[in-house]
């Protein structure tokens, strides 16, 4: 205990306490340099694997983009694929169920061109067969008019299309225009570019 009017500084115990508390002061300062410093050297050390890390990540980003972008770019594909063959088979249904009796066999030849694979060598033989003879012994003449169209399947290289139709006929026994609806599903597959018909079904 200090006597009233001592002044505190002069007490022994103080000066220690004051000596203490700047130890521990310093102690701290130089604990905190000691970390700072000691920060370079352990990115150094292990900057190898931070930059592998780093290099890992970009090329998981990278390679995430790429495969999104390609499925896109191949779905956009796919889409602009399914729409040229719609337009293909719109044309293509017109010229295979489209003819006049005196002009049938160059009709139905250039439909022909239209078509791939097995089902163009049967159109072929129904078309030389069947309908052009029937239709220069009765003069019938018919016109397909696509009413409505759509895409049912789409891939990369093969497209199924529903068409409906409305078909005028005349003959010499009924000179009056008849007209029918009906529907027919097309397949349309891609040739070296071009998108033709590989099979056609009534529906």
């Amino acid at each position: 205990m200090t006597g009233e009017g001592t002044d505190p500084m002069d007490h022994p115990g103080w000066l220690r306490r004051r000596r203490a508390a700047a130890r521990r002061g310093w102690a701290a300062v130089a604990s905190g340099w000691a970390a700072r410093r000691a920060l370079p050297s352990w990115l150094a050390g292990n900057a190898r694997q931070v930059g592998v890390a780093l290099l890992v990540t970009a090329v998981l980003l990278a390679g995430g983009s790429v495969v999104l972008w390609r499925a896109a770019d191949g779905q956009r594909a796919t889409q602009a694929g399914g729409q040229d063959a719609l337009a293909a088979s719109r044309r293509a249904a017109v010229a295979l169920l489209s003819y006049d009796s005196r002009t049938v066999d160059a009709q139905l030849a250039a439909a022909s061109d239209l078509i791939t694979g097995p089902f163009q060598a049967d159109f072929r033989n129904v078309a030389s067969t069947l309908v052009a003879p029937a239709a220069k012994q009765k003069q019938v003449s018919t016109h397909a008019q696509v009413v409505a169209a759509a895409v049912v399947t789409a891939a990369p290289r093969e497209v199924t299309t529903l068409l409906y139709l409305n078909q005028t006929t005349q003959s010499a026994g009924s000179p009056a225009p008849s007209i029918s609806g009906s529907r027919v599903r097309l397949t349309m597959t891609e040739v070296a570019g071009r998108w033709l018909v590989s099979a056609m079904t009534p529906v």
